[in-house]
């Protein structure tokens, strides 16, 4: 109701926000010896857009299966209040809506650990994550050009379901007689969402996510204090983007490799990194095309 002067302008701010968040947390935890769980719950209650106390409540379990292997499952709910952005940026293209609902989120886990102490390390897990009131900026693409805009709004409900691998082999202790050989990184995950198709709606975020991401890397152990380390990564996301000539194209799969030279002496180090090293023309997020062939090199001191 009142302005408030900007100081060392002679402008006033004109409109204002004020919300109170209040939350308490109750956990308990228990551990024996082959069984250990942590159960809490959240309550939240923000005065904005009237929100009533609302509780999220969530536990984290696992059991020893023997000495290297381990189960865990987990069921987790949680909470997101739009942001300000959300709320009130209607300007150049886009339209906020003050009146959004908050996201909620109800996620589970089930999976097992393996770790071995000749250097093996390996998990793998499936989930299942059920999103309601998603929060998203949103396209009509059937207007005319020129009367499109971004709108923020609660899109769609959610359902996802995805599964993920990885592993890490120590090379030089599994085979300790060699020195060449460091270390093997493979990791893995796989996103299927179940979500209602809305035509001539392109989305920011909701329906753009990556459905395949795989990432394999290779450690060398050089002379004179020398590392290696070369890495590779394919993704596939699945959604569209604008380009710049206003023409929809879906996303295409792309991969890169990456590699890291490095030198260690104590509390020196010295690396050189070349970065996308086969000059891979792709798009990651949008019409922002991604760099060719790019390198840098550094030098970090430990005092």
């Amino acid at each position: 109701t009142e302005s408030k002067h900007i100081k060392g302008t002679e402008r006033d701010y004109t409109k204002g926000l004020n919300r109170t968040n209040l939350s308490f947390i109750l956990e308990h935890n228990l551990n024996l010896k082959w069984f250990s769980m942590s159960a809490g719950v959240v309550g939240v209650r923000n005065s904005w857009n009237g929100m009533d106390l609302r509780f999220y409540p969530g536990v984290d379990m696992s059991a020893r299966l023997g000495d290297n292997l381990k189960l865990f499952a987990t069921y987790n709910t949680s909470l997101r209040l739009p942001s300000v952005t959300e709320l009130y940026y209607s300007v150049g293209g886009y339209k906020a809506d003050s009146h959004l609902k908050p996201e909620e989120l109800k996620a589970f886990d089930l999976g097992l650990k393996y770790a071995d102490p000749r250097g093996i390390q390996a998990s793998a897990s499936v989930y299942y994550n059920r999103c309601s009131n998603m929060i998203d900026w949103i396209m009509d693409i059937s207007q005319p050009e020129e009367d499109r805009h971004w709108e923020s709004v609660n899109f769609t409900e959610i359902n996802s379901f995805g599964a993920e691998f990885t592993a890490n082999i120590s090379l030089e202790t599994l085979f300790p007689g060699q020195r060449l050989f460091k270390s093997i990184d493979v990791a893995y995950n796989y996103i299927d969402q179940e979500k209602v198709d809305v035509p001539n709606i392109q989305s920011r975020t909701t329906l753009e996510y990556l459905k395949h991401k795989a990432v394999a890397g290779i450690h060398f152990n050089l002379p004179l204090n020398m590392e290696l380390g070369v890495n590779f990564r394919y993704q596939d996301r699945t959604g569209s983007f604008t380009d710049t000539d206003s023409q929809v194209r879906d996303y295409e799969p792309y991969s890169v490799a990456d590699a890291r030279l490095q030198w260690r002496n104590g509390r020196y180090e010295l690396f050189l990194e070349g970065n996308n090293l086969t000059g891979k023309q792709y798009f990651d997020y949008g019409c922002v095309p991604q760099p060719g062939f790019w390198t840098i090199a550094g030098i970090s001191v430990d005092f």
